[in-house]
């Protein structure tokens, strides 16, 4: 499974994302963005930046599983089921607000790993992001 991107590779051809690429692109897509940005699904996307915004009263990390779970059923042929891990750790740019971190266990190419995604807001406001695979969760 490969996505093609819009934008070029090193050739000025169209990128096309890896496997992992694709799943960590596709997730991202879904946690960042607001439900209804797919027409087709109006009920996919879980707009975590508006969390990040509303840090002075953290969302409980189970809250956010339970909606990373039911948004994830829409991924089911990548993702197993119930193993998500959502926390909150300090944040060193920004005392006032927490960097949330998501653990998703996937397959890729017959090999389990977790995919990391860790987003905060710096000192200026502005939402940051990274993700990242690892073969064990950030929990263990």
């Amino acid at each position: 499974m490969n996505n093609i991107g819009i934008s070029l590779d090193h050739f000025n051809r169209p990128k096309v994302y890896n496997e992992s690429e694709t799943i960590a692109l596709d997730l991202f897509t879904l946690l960042m963005n607001r439900p209804g940005f797919f027409p087709s699904n109006p009920k996919l996307g879980m707009d975590i930046p508006r969390f990040l915004y509303n840090f002075t009263e953290n969302v409980p990390p189970r809250v956010l599983k339970q909606e990373l779970i039911r948004q994830c059923r829409y991924y089911e042929n990548v993702i197993q089921g119930g193993e998500f891990q959502v926390a909150y750790i300090d944040n060193p740019d920004n005392s006032n607000c927490p960097i949330l971190l998501f653990s998703i266990p996937t397959i890729v190419r017959e090999e389990q790993k977790h995919l990391i995604f860790a987003m905060k807001r710096d000192q200026n406001d502005n939402i940051t992001y990274n993700y990242g695979w690892s073969n064990e969760s950030f929990m263990n």
